[in-house]
């Protein structure tokens, strides 16, 4: 638009298709200061940093412990694919930080208890949906689980309500256009590769190959020998 450039379908079309919008809001008022894509690869720092502080904040409110919360963000800082991505225009960085931020307001919220942080649970929720639609899955159990807790509660059902109210209207906004492109999307994401991927899950070979990937792409070698002592 500031360009000059006003055709309706280039300005919706980020709102009906397999990627959520709303990083490429952000990237999208940056790039309208400077036509550079080293300024939009900026846009992952912010949210590496927020990311981190979003692990100790969380961390604290799991253990009471400042000692324990420091050192799980530090040694969260350190995952190969956390600070590997925050370096590149990508959607999973951000990602973590919404997901982070909704899980530190669920528990906040005491499991919908709390009317205020329940609303905010939601609202993350909305907004880690909207970054990248995948983290509705990452999602679904702690909310399931809280939600099967407020069953026994009719205060925690309101706060369920009033939190949903707030929160749908900007996703659906996305994913009733979006939804037959995302299906397309999730039926060839879903698929392993032909040659490299091994695709029977009793088989030895396919425990080894994903762990071999957990290990070099995800969180180094270090944060797996941690991850079994633990």
């Amino acid at each position: 638009i500031l360009k000059g450039k006003t055709g309706i379908e280039s300005f919706f079309q980020p709102f009906s298709d397999s990627y959520g919008p709303l990083l490429r809001i952000f990237d999208s008022f940056l790039l309208s200061i400077q036509t550079d894509i080293k300024l939009a690869q900026t846009l992952n720092t912010p949210f590496f940093l927020l990311s981190i502080w979003l692990t100790y904040l969380l961390g604290n409110e799991i253990f009471r412990n400042k000692k324990i919360s420091l050192l799980g963000a530090t040694f969260f800082s350190f995952f190969q694919v956390v600070y590997d991505h925050s370096r590149w225009l990508l959607l999973d960085v951000p990602l973590i930080s919404f997901v982070l931020a909704t899980l530190l307001f669920l528990i906040k919220s005491k499991y919908f208890e709390l009317k205020k942080y329940s609303v905010l649970a939601f609202i993350f929720l909305s907004l880690t949906c909207l970054a990248k639609f995948q983290g509705l899955i990452y999602l679904a159990l702690p909310f399931s689980w809280a939600g099967l807790l407020a069953l026994k509660s009719g205060r925690k059902l309101y706060n369920i309500f009033l939190g949903a109210t707030y929160a749908l209207p900007f996703f659906l906004i996305w994913f009733i256009p979006s939804w037959e492109n995302i299906q397309k999307h999730l039926a060839v994401g879903i698929q392993a590769e032909p040659i490299s991927d091994p695709t029977q899950l009793l088989d030895i070979s396919t425990w080894f190959h994903y762990l071999k990937l957990f290990i070099n792409y995800e969180i180094g070698f270090l944060a797996f020998l941690v991850f079994l002592l633990a």
